[in-house]
Order: structure tokens, then C-alpha cells, then sequence
């Protein structure tokens, strides 16, 4: 049977965390409004697991993006 989603959960969460490690230089470009990303539960763990390297996907989240990766 499949693990309990906890389990899954966690698991999903740990390779998401080594890939940003294995990647220091990645960032995450939110296509959903800046507004929203409080109030929505997977935006705020990928948030989370970015180390907050999330930008808007705007002009100005796509220069500040751009910047982090310098």
C-alpha cells in the first residue's frame, strides 16, 4: 500500500530541499499574484523550501531573480 501522505509528504520535502542544496543558485518564479501567496498552503512550503528564492513572475520579479543568481 502507499505510505500515509505524511510520509510522503516528508519524503516529496527532503529531495525538494537536496535538489536546492545540490542547486544553491536556483530560484522559483511564482506565476500567481504576490498577493495570494500567504494564503495558499503550497506556495508557502515551496516558499519554505526555496529558502525564500521565490520571485513574482513580473519584470521586476524576473530582475530581482536575476540578481539572486549573480
Amino acid at each position: 500500500p502507499p505510505p500515509p501522505p505524511t510520509t510522503t509528504r516528508c519524503t516529496h520535502r527532503r529531495q525538494r530541499q537536496m535538489c536546492i542544496r545540490d542547486s544553491p543558485k536556483a530560484i522559483w518564479l511564482n506565476p500567481e499574484p504576490l498577493q495570494r501567496w500567504d494564503y495558499t498552503p503550497s506556495i508557502r512550503m515551496i516558499h519554505e523550501i526555496m529558502d525564500e528564492r521565490m520571485y513574482p513572475l513580473t519584470v521586476q520579479g524576473l530582475e530581482e531573480g536575476m540578481r539572486a543568481l549573480r
